[in-house]
């Protein structure tokens, strides 16, 4: 039985389509073309899960893409309230990702 996958709000939205489509379209060797570039990974921070998960809702919500790592290596090991999720941004939006976070 086929079903389609429908990814859950939030997950994965704007920044990592953007990093695949550079993959596909730069090759292994070659430099990016100008105005290409892939984004640069920044850490706005390191929050509890729930937390995490919020703070990528509010960030979509204005339009900065986000995504979280770390989440899932909680949960594997049954440490889901001891390690610590990272949020991850593009480093051009690290300041009105800041001001959004603080504004909270």
């Amino acid at each position: 039985m086929n079903v389609p996958a429908t990814p859950r709000p939030g997950a994965l939205t704007g920044l990592i389509p953007r990093i695949i489509r550079w993959i596909e379209t730069s090759g292994r060797r070659a430099a990016p073309p100008p105005g290409d570039e892939p984004p640069r990974l920044a850490e706005l921070g390191r929050y509890d899960r729930m937390e995490a998960h919020i703070i990528i809702g509010r960030l979509e919500a204005e339009g900065i893409p986000a995504v979280t790592f770390d989440g899932e290596m909680s949960l594997g090991d049954g440490s889901a309230l001891l390690i610590p999720v990272r949020v991850m941004i593009d480093a051009d939006d690290m300041m009105a990702a800041r001001r959004i976070v603080a504004a909270r």
